[in-house]
């Protein structure tokens, strides 16, 4: 299906792919430079199994493809559609009045990045959010700000979304090199001596991937939870449930878009690392380490040097080691008060370079739909903060 609309740059047209495979989209959506995990076909269908309608795009101009985009839509109505009976439940109208929700997670994909092509890719997913009659349209693309690309997102009318989707809105990014000693060079003294301490230990590194056997990926995965909930405990928040977390991470292995790495000392997993695939960047995406006795060996500085070496010998040129804040503690730290300041301190003695990303932001077609959407959720917050009537 092609949307048009005649207010939009000259040439312009937004494809739905449909019936696209996954090797096709993965193609641009993942591998091209500016790929991203969360923005492959594996990602849309377990979505979907949530209860969310994917829609694939492809956007283009005369010159060829601008973008692809993977759209999570949910109809606003739902709730209520729901509670209705028989073929009420499958009015239209009532979705149609109410709009629906679009959310393009790390989206859209750039498949040119000049300023204006950038511009009109924003242009098509405006047209595609018209056409879906969304009430709102969130998107959180891995964009610096201070940088051309966030200021094209201004001038489309994006504006930052009211609420943040992803943990952190900061990430450290690492150059790549093929060269061992360039590599080593960016790295300060206590690192290197630290990688080599867990060497003399013992420390081996795992890396389980779309290559491994099913039952090993399955054992992996609930390690892996099982030192994120140790973490968590340790550093004060809560992972998702246990089966949607590790269908979600099992979903990216093995389509080749992630990779789940393991500091293993004699026989025991101490720390882990889920590393996403997305274009020219490898992302250290979920990190955590075993029991607090473990720490006496460094484990998981071999295993970052060793997730270090592999991405640049695979080719991706950055290695983004993640987020240094949360919704709670915005902002990258500047000192100790910020509460992830000695994991600000542990990234950066790797050579990497701190950033700040855009964020999630929203574009709502409809002035009168987004702003009811808005409001509905603003009544929702004072509900959740004002906790439970009493005697509940």
């Amino acid at each position: 299906m092609t949307v048009s609309d005649e207010q939009d740059p000259p040439g312009l047209r937004v494809i739905e792919m449909a019936g696209v495979g996954a090797r096709t989209w993965d193609a641009l959506a993942v591998r091209s430079p500016h790929g991203e995990a969360l923005q492959s076909h594996s990602w849309g269908a377990f979505k979907s199994t949530a209860g969310w309608r994917i829609g694939r795009y492809r956007i283009e101009d005369a010159g060829g493809p601008l973008a692809v985009v993977s759209v999570q839509e949910r109809s606003l109505a739902a709730p209520v559609l729901r509670r209705l009976p028989g073929r009420a439940r499958r009015s239209t109208t009532l979705d149609a009045i109410v709009g629906r929700f679009l959310y393009a997670p790390s989206g859209p994909v750039l498949l040119r990045d000049d300023r204006a092509s950038v511009s009109a890719a924003l242009a098509g997913l405006a047209r595609i959010a018209k056409a879906r009659r969304a009430a709102l349209l969130v998107i959180d693309p891995a964009w610096e700000t201070g940088r051309p690309l966030a200021d094209a997102l201004v001038a489309a009318g994006f504006t930052p979304a009211r609420r943040q989707i992803q943990v952190s809105r900061t990430g450290m990014l690492l150059p790549l090199h093929a060269d061992e000693a360039a590599q080593k060079a960016l790295v300060n003294e206590n690192t290197r001596r630290n990688v080599e301490k867990a060497r003399k230990a013992g420390v081996e590194i795992v890396r389980v991937d779309a290559a491994s056997e099913p039952a090993e990926l399955t054992r992996a995965l609930a390690v892996a939870y099982r030192m994120l909930v140790e973490t968590g405990v340790r550093t004060g928040f809560t992972p998702r449930p246990e089966a949607y977390h590790s269908a979600a991470s099992r979903t990216l292995i093995e389509a080749g878009a992630a990779s789940l790495w393991f500091s293993r000392l004699e026989g025991r997993d101490i720390a882990h690392t889920l590393v996403h695939h997305s274009g020219a960047r490898a992302i250290l995406f979920q990190a955590g380490e075993g029991d607090v006795e473990q720490k006496r060996v460094p484990g998981n500085f071999l295993l970052q040097w060793t997730i270090i070496r592999w991405a640049a010998e695979s080719g991706f040129t950055s290695y983004d080691l993640g987020g240094v804040d949360t919704h709670s503690a915005v902002g990258l730290p500047q000192d100790e008060s910020h509460p992830l300041w000695n994991l600000f301190r542990f990234k950066t003695q790797w050579g990497a370079r701190p950033v700040t990303f855009v964020g999630a932001h929203e574009l709502a077609p409809s002035r009168l739909l987004g702003g009811a959407l808005r409001a509905a959720w603003k009544v929702g917050d004072r509900r959740r903060a004002a906790g439970p009537p009493s005697g509940a």
